[in-house]
């Protein structure tokens, strides 16, 4: 069992490195927020170039699981020191287009140490700690609630209800 699914959404359009990708050599990488061409003539260089847009979305995709998850590309393993969920025995993730034509993935990751559905029933079970720190942490991490009345903003002009 996957312990962790996420979803990649990198904005080629918004992003500096994008940019440089498809030729643009007047941005400063350096620099914390460089000035950019103006978003209709970004949206025309992705437009323009689905294979830079490829080629940004796999580098992304490699940055986050080289540089947060610790995956040594070369070794097919986690670094040593682990990322920042520990390490990581493997993944997996698919690729598709949004009906902007930007490409996102989703991914499923497994942790080394991870338990698997019926190692997971059989620690419940047989261990109290592991179970109230299991549940705390899902009581910790889920949060839901009707909101309040206050909450409840009621506009007369059109009759109908929104949530501040």
């Amino acid at each position: 069992m996957p312990q962790l699914f996420f979803t990649v959404n990198p904005s080629a359009t918004h992003s500096p490195i994008f940019q440089v990708m498809c030729g643009d050599t007047n941005i400063d990488l350096t620099q914390c927020f460089p000035q950019l061409v103006p978003s209709r003539e970004r949206a025309i260089r992705l437009a323009n170039d689905p294979v830079a847009a490829a080629d940004f979305f796999e580098f992304s995709v490699k940055c986050i699981l080289k540089y947060l998850f610790a995956w040594d590309y070369q070794k097919r393993r986690s670094l040593p020191e682990g990322g920042i969920l520990g390490h990581i025995r493997a993944f997996y993730g698919s690729a598709e287009l949004t009906e902007r034509a930007n490409f996102h993935g989703h991914f499923l990751l497994w942790l080394a140490g991870g338990l698997n559905p019926s190692q997971l029933h059989k620690r419940l079970a047989s261990d109290d700690n592991f179970k109230h720190r299991f549940f705390d942490f899902f009581e910790d991490i889920i949060h839901h609630h009707l909101p309040d009345n206050g909450d409840i903003v009621y506009d007369s002009i059109y009759h109908q209800k929104t949530f501040t």
